[in-house]
């Protein structure tokens, strides 16, 4: 499944310029784009948002692998938020999952095309896709700068608050099992007993980084984005005086400054 890659590092006699193909590791799977007429030059992760692979991710990767980038989107797998009977420690035990995939998927891609293995590293991502993006970049030293938008740090209020349907329908399911009735009653309760959160990992992220706040957000809270902001090392934040939609569409929208951003922290 991969030697085409290894030949198209080297050969430029395909007659589409962008490809795109699935890969597998484990558990985990991810599709990747990349020109056949050009060599790579880095590798972005771009993590979709909870909704799964859709046009606006396939929108950056596409344009992403005209400059050269290798994009790998990792895709969705079985998460405690689809569990019918929601359980706190395996929602802890999950947290680090979206890090471990990418892991996986990067040394499978690597292992059978080793020219990539020196290749400049970023990440990149809307909404759970920047919270992804996030804990990638400070738990995989690699990637050398993160974009992220409308991410949000404080899991405790995000579980709680959300307006996104995903997680509303997972909070009303874990609230049941734990027979909690509020949403402040929730928040507390995960306050206690949730290990893990970005505002933690946040912290040890050492290379730039760009954040993108949507101010009238109510899927992802602002203030949880807020949050997120005060905890990460100084950094470049734009804000928009918009909601969610609109913010998670600024990955695209703003594209080519993020390829820029990109280009200048080779």
């Amino acid at each position: 499944m991969m030697t085409f890659l290894a030949v198209s590092l080297n050969v430029h006699a395909f007659t589409t310029s962008i490809r795109s193909e699935k890969i597998t590791a484990s558990d985990y799977s991810g599709v990747f784009y990349y020109s056949n007429k050009l060599p790579p030059k880095a590798i972005l992760v771009l993590y979709p948002t909870i909704s799964g692979l859709s046009v606006l991710e396939k929108n950056i990767a596409t344009y992403f692998a005209r400059h050269q980038f290798l994009v790998l989107i990792p895709l969705p797998y079985k998460s405690e938020i689809s569990h019918l009977t929601p359980d706190i420690d395996r929602l802890n035990a999950e947290y680090l999952k979206p890090v471990e995939s990418v892991k996986l998927l990067i040394n499978e891609l690597e292992t059978k095309n080793p020219d990539l293995n020196n290749l400049p590293f970023f990440a990149m991502g809307a909404s759970q896709g920047g919270i992804r993006s996030l804990l990638l970049t400070a738990n995989y030293p690699r990637v050398k700068a993160v974009w992220f938008s409308v991410a949000g740090g404080n899991f405790p209020k995000v579980y709680a608050h959300s307006e996104v349907e995903k997680i509303s329908t997972f909070r009303e399911r874990h609230k049941k099992v734990l027979n909690i009735v509020s949403n402040n009653d929730y928040e507390n309760y995960l306050r206690k007993n949730l290990t893990d959160d970005p505002l933690l990992d946040c912290q040890k992220i050492s290379v730039p980084l760009v954040q993108v706040i949507a101010l009238k957000d109510t899927k992802v809270p602002t203030s949880t984005q807020e949050d997120l902001a005060r905890a990460c090392p100084p950094h470049k934040i734009i804000r928009i005086n918009q909601g969610h939609v609109i913010g998670s569409l600024t990955n695209a929208i703003k594209k080519k400054e993020v390829l820029h951003f990109f280009q200048n922290n080779f």
